[in-house]
């Protein structure tokens, strides 16, 4: 029964080992933010550099090492990692710490998204057909993978109503319902 265990833990801890480390699922909330749910992860800084300096820039093929681990959904999934730049070159040569990506799926090829790398962490935006996944750091270390949180599923989008100034500079609402523009 031991040596039973020990096998079924082992991709367990392999996973544990590389760029990101799980850690206790967690609920936070910041003040006028609705709570975010998700996965918390502890990433190894130093690895995560070497492997964000290593992508292609978009212009070139992808190489081997152009691959990058990230958390989306519960689950660590590789994507292709390509270098996105979309400052100035002046403004990018004044700011060398900020950095844009884009990556695209290789567990799931339906999946991309884009990173960014800056000071303060990295924060990555996923789209996939099960949803948009948000990567956000929480401290030096640690990080937050979590889900989008859709607008309230029992208001349907025919029923939104915004105010706007039509071209006379006059109020006017208009309706996304089937009444149209009043």
């Amino acid at each position: 029964l031991i040596i039973l265990y020990s096998l079924l833990s082992l991709p367990v801890f392999a996973v544990e080992t590389g760029l990101w480390q799980p850690l206790a699922v967690q609920s936070r909330a910041s003040a006028g933010e609705q709570i975010r749910q998700g996965h918390s992860y502890r990433v190894d800084t130093p690895l995560l550099r070497q492997r964000l300096a290593m992508a292609a820039n978009e212009d070139q093929a992808p190489s081997a090492t152009s691959v990058i681990e990230l958390p989306v959904n519960g689950r660590i999934q590789s994507f292709t990692l390509l270098e996105s730049p979309i400052m100035a070159p002046g403004l990018a040569a004044r700011y060398p710490d900020i950095k844009t990506y884009k990556v695209y799926g290789i567990d799931n090829p339906y999946a991309s998204g884009r990173l960014s790398m800056t000071p303060k962490g990295l924060h990555g935006m996923i789209t996939s057909p099960t949803g948009t996944y948000y990567i956000d750091p929480e401290g030096a270390t640690e990080y937050l993978a979590y889900k989008r949180k859709l607008r309230d599923p029992t208001q349907a989008f025919a029923d939104i109503a915004t105010t706007n100034v039509n071209h006379a500079g006059n109020p006017a609402t208009i309706s996304l319902g089937g009444g149209g523009v009043v």
